[in-house]
């Protein structure tokens, strides 16, 4: 058996461009930035402060949401709070039943869903998925 010489060779790598010259695909939309972002939820017209998105508080809320049931139950109204501020209570009296007067988990929860997606709009989690993970 003859020994054959492997030829090394080597390879440069590409030349790395600057992210500035990346171009983003024309489907997606911004996702709500640093201003105050319009958005639309169980026909209310809400705003909402840039400065909330950047929120690590919120973000570990989020992060937590959908641990248990107990710890989704106690993030929701807190989650509604740090997101809408002002007009939480306008909020609230849109998810409350009729009948009893009372802002269920469940109204609270899928409404949250619905918040964080019209927030994100490049999200592929639905509505329904978010509000589902909440017993788990």
């Amino acid at each position: 058996m003859s020994k054959r010489k492997h030829k090394h060779t080597v390879v440069q790598p590409a030349p790395v461009q600057p992210v500035n010259h990346v171009l983003r695909p024309q489907d997606h939309q911004h996702p709500a930035g640093d201003g105050p972002t319009r958005i639309r939820v169980h026909g209310l017209d809400l705003t909402v402060d840039g400065a909330a998105l950047d929120d690590v508080e919120l973000f570990d809320m989020l992060n937590e949401f959908g641990s248990d049931t107990a710890t989704s139950m106690m993030l929701v109204p807190r989650m509604i709070r740090a997101l809408f501020g002002t007009q939480t209570s306008q909020v609230m009296d849109q998810l409350r039943d009729p009948d009893t007067q009372r802002v269920t988990f469940e109204s609270a929860s899928e409404f949250l869903a619905e918040a964080m997606v019209a927030l994100d709009p490049n999200s592929p989690r639905s509505p329904s998925s978010l509000a589902g993970t909440a017993g788990r």
